[in-house]
């Protein structure tokens, strides 16, 4: 019966909202299976996150360890390609769900194709919204593709480690990278619980834009007495 009724709704969502690929427009899905083959061809090779140095598994590089708290930062596809970003908007923006497993597929896919090494000790957190902001967006995509990741992976997941304490403007309202730092310094606060020391924290995003998210969030995580901190996210700018 819930089978049923779930098809009629969706049936008459796309009746009333079609959907259109991203890619080429065609309607019916929001990414047709030529297009996302095609998409799946403009991944990502992980790189040094500061200088961008081709390492294949996002590790910083021993001379730019001082220049951010993470220890690797891998990500799936550049800002720059529009389907992905398309993708991206119409889940976090237009508030469509629907779209977290397949950015979680793709997301992991990656990790287990480039041979990411990480342990089953590992922790996945994803990146916290503001409760104000949560309350807007009506849900925390990060913690949807986080908790989808952690299950593929075998991994424990945990969103109660990481906690924003502050509301400020959206990221991608910064003018720059400077500002970008300055609008994120101080907003989050990390539980010093004794199931994350000497951990490592896989920490989820679904945008990376200046990494200023990501390195404020795990400077305060490694504060708490986390060992280390690798980023995955589905887009990096």
């Amino acid at each position: 019966m819930y089978k049923i009724h779930k098809t009629t709704k969706e049936w008459l969502l796309d009746l009333l909202f079609p959907k259109f690929c991203v890619g080429c427009e065609t309607e019916g899905l929001f990414l047709c299976e030529t297009c996302k083959t095609g998409l799946l061809t403009r991944t990502l090779t992980p790189v040094c996150p500061v200088c961008s140095f081709r390492n294949g598994t996002g590790a910083v590089c021993k001379p730019c360890r001082k220049k951010t708290a993470l220890s690797r930062l891998v990500a799936v596809f550049p800002y720059q390609e529009k389907a992905a970003r398309e993708l991206l908007h119409i889940y976090k923006y237009n508030r469509v769900r629907e779209m977290g497993p397949m950015l979680t597929e793709f997301l992991t896919a990656h990790v287990q194709n480039w041979r990411v090494p990480f342990s089953r000790t590992m922790i996945v957190v994803p990146i916290p919204l503001h409760r104000a902001r949560r309350r807007e967006r009506g849900f925390n995509q990060s913690e949807e593709i986080g908790k989808q990741f952690a299950e593929a992976v075998g991994l424990l997941y945990r969103d109660d480690v990481l906690e924003r304490t502050s509301y400020t403007q959206s990221q991608v309202e910064c003018a720059d990278f400077r500002e970008r730092r300055k609008n994120i310094s101080g907003v989050f606060s990390a539980r010093e619980a004794p199931e994350i020391r000497h951990k490592t924290i896989m920490l989820v995003d679904d945008i990376a834009t200046s990494r200023s998210t990501m390195d404020e969030a795990a400077r305060v995580l490694k504060e708490a007495g986390v060992k280390s901190v690798w980023g995955v996210v589905i887009a990096r700018g």
